[in-house]
């Protein structure tokens, strides 16, 4: 009886084990890099990249400053 009891509690610990990993690999899976839409084609296109790849658009560059 108590062995019984072991073995559920490891399989009950597995499948917890388990699912966290799967939920984790779904979450980051779906995670989008960060990107704007294009002004020009309406595209998301990267932030990092100053030229739309779909149209040609050209970003002004980001100012820091006031």
């Amino acid at each position: 009886m108590e062995l019984l009891a072991v073995q559920l509690n490891l399989l009950s610990f597995g499948l917890v084990a388990i699912a966290l990993t799967v939920l984790l690999i779904v979450a980051g899976a779906m995670q989008r890099l960060p990107a704007r839409p294009c002004h020009r084609c309406g595209r998301r296109v990267p932030i990092t990249a100053r030229v739309c790849r779909y149209c040609g658009y050209e970003f002004a560059p980001v100012r820091m400053d006031r």
